[in-house]
């Protein structure tokens, strides 16, 4: 992107850029181009034709900026809490083989709070995909309160939705070995994939965005996407209706709770202290951490990271 451009008032070369606008996403393309000016005084004169403009860009830049937030922190947390018992990743083609040695749910294999086995692949985008495999029903809920605590400021309406998603760049199988791709656990392919849709009033057009923070699973990277563009280029069907975006941490195990035997209800219990911890630790969020230039924001990212961990492995932190 050029360093210089016409001032948005007075058409000379400008190299000073409206820093309200830098870093927002595009809705439709070309809309999020950058805005220059000489100097104060003419962006001073321009504010009352921009004003409308830039506050659209803001509004997706914390937009944006909570997305990326929720996804590192949701990917923190299952880092730490991980509960597949893999012990071998391999990709082949545009399958992701898991060698796992529990090919069927039982008591054991839900066994949670191990870590995330990072040394079985350096690839980031493979362990994100292992990490958010089946975890869109988690995410959601488990997110809900950072979301809405830092969306606080903008005006919008988030739920909860399931898409199957017809095209994808990953798919992730189990195997018992890594020399059985032959032999796959159970099918998912037709598993919702949980995402959520956020309605934006803006000062012109409402603009609807789709946040999905485990997409890495079908080799979806984007923590944020325009609706249309994401349901077009996944070539994604709704499935159910949408669900109030309103949801502990918990959510999803008080269903999950109600319809499993009770040997899983007390394995399903042991995960909600973790979830707690992390609620705690939203506790000490604030919108700061929305602020700031694009070089500040992952400065302030690489630390919410480090934060959470230390605050999730404190055993003195009680939520």
């Amino acid at each position: 992107m050029s360093s210089t451009g016409s001032c948005a008032n007075c058409g000379n070369e400008a190299k000073w850029r409206c820093s309200g606008c830098i870093g927002a996403p595009e809705y439709t393309p070309g809309d999020a181009l950058p805005v220059f000016y000489c100097g104060v005084s003419c962006q001073e004169a321009h504010q009352p034709v921009h004003k409308d403009h830039c506050k659209t860009m803001r509004r997706r830049k914390k937009l944006l900026r909570t997305a990326v937030i929720a996804k590192a922190a949701f990917l923190g947390y299952r880092e730490l809490h991980f509960d597949v018992d893999v012990t071998n990743i391999e990709r082949r083609d545009n399958n992701l083989y898991l060698s796992t040695n529990s090919m069927t749910l039982d008591r054991n294999s839900l066994a949670l709070g191990r870590p995330f086995p990072d040394n079985l692949t350096t690839d980031p985008k493979h362990q994100e995909a292992v990490l958010t495999w089946l975890q869109g029903i988690t995410a959601c809920p488990l997110s809900c309160r950072l979301v809405t605590k830092l969306l606080a400021g903008v005006p919008c309406d988030i739920s909860m939705m399931g898409v199957n998603v017809g095209k994808r760049s990953l798919n992730i199988q189990v195997v018992p070995r890594s020399d059985s791709v032959d032999i796959t656990g159970p099918d998912t392919a037709g598993m919702p994939h949980h995402i959520l849709k956020v309605r934006v009033r803006q000062p012109g057009t409402d603009e609807t965005w789709i946040m999905d923070l485990t997409g890495a699973q079908y080799g979806i990277q984007a923590a944020l996407t325009p609706y249309s563009k994401y349901m077009a280029d996944q070539e994604c069907s709704i499935v159910g209706n949408p669900e109030p975006y309103n949801m502990t941490e918990t959510w999803d195990l008080d269903v999950a709770s109600a319809k499993l035997e009770e040997v899983f209800r007390e394995v399903l219990s042991s995960v909600r202290q973790p979830r707690l911890r992390f609620a705690a630790f939203v506790d000490t969020v604030d919108e700061e951490i929305l602020k700031g230039s694009p070089e500040g924001f992952i400065h302030k990212l690489a630390q919410f990271r480090v934060a959470l961990k230390q605050y999730m492995l404190d055993e003195s932190q009680n939520p």
